[in-house]
């Protein structure tokens, strides 16, 4: 059997004891320490591109203030290919000093391949935000690996979709209602988009706009107070 290092410290849901004794290991937290073959039950995805990892370099375009809390990260890559990725995927940002790489979602649209958008909000105590939103400045070389994930639109699937999205995580919805607007889908879909407070909700003027401008796309937005007071309204009506 491989030999395989986990964290030392506890995990909140850790596998069961015959999953551990079966070999099984979750690889977002284990680490291999000797030779190793993975298997894994993998469900065929018919809008799954498959598109490799590459590493890519290039500078910080720009950086903008979203919201008290949230920096829009503007990265033009070096030469003329551009990264090829399906919207709602997300790219591994390498940091300086040892901080490490920290995955962000990009919020740009595909066709926008050689300037991506990140959204990026200040963790306390992160130190991977805080350099973000401390010492990154337009101009300064940056690098990063991508595209990752399985987190895309089912278009085949051909069927009305919601959006649900928060803080930064507005990121991927955004690329994704952006990708799918222009790309003329005529499906009805909706975005729920909900933040703490008023000066969190970003990029709230331009979903409005698209609202008005497609029949197809609606937006429901608001913050933490209106969700409280729509709980307490469908708890008194029921």
């Amino acid at each position: 059997m491989a030999e395989i290092a986990l964290p030392q410290r506890p995990l909140q849901h850790p596998l069961m004891d015959f999953e551990r004794d079966e070999g099984r290991a979750l690889a977002c937290c284990a680490t291999a320490e000797s030779d190793l073959v993975i298997e894994a039950e993998i469900d065929e995805e018919p809008d799954a591109q498959n598109i490799p990892i590459r590493d890519f370099a290039g500078r910080v375009a720009r950086i903008e203030d979203l919201t008290p809390t949230i920096k829009g990260v503007w990265i033009e890559l070096d030469g003329t290919e551009g990264i090829h990725f399906q919207a709602g995927q997300y790219v591994n940002l390498a940091l300086p000093d040892d901080i490490g790489s920290r995955a962000f979602s990009i919020a740009s649209v595909p066709a926008e391949s050689n300037l991506i958008e990140l959204n990026v909000r200040r963790v306390p105590g992160g130190a991977g935000t805080a350099h973000i939103h401390d010492r990154l400045a337009p101009g300064d070389p940056i690098k990063f690996t991508g595209p990752y994930g399985r987190f895309f639109v089912r278009k085949s699937a051909n069927l009305p979709m919601i959006f649900f999205a928060g803080g930064s995580g507005l990121s991927s919805p955004r690329s994704m209602i952006l990708d799918l607007l222009a790309e003329g889908c005529n499906l009805p879909f909706t975005l729920i988009n909900g933040q703490r407070n008023l000066s969190e909700l970003y990029y709230h003027a331009e979903f409005e706009a698209l609202a008005r401008e497609h029949g197809n796309f609606r937006l429901d937005a608001g913050t933490a107070v209106r969700a409280r007071h729509l709980h307490r309204e469908i708890r008194f009506r029921s």
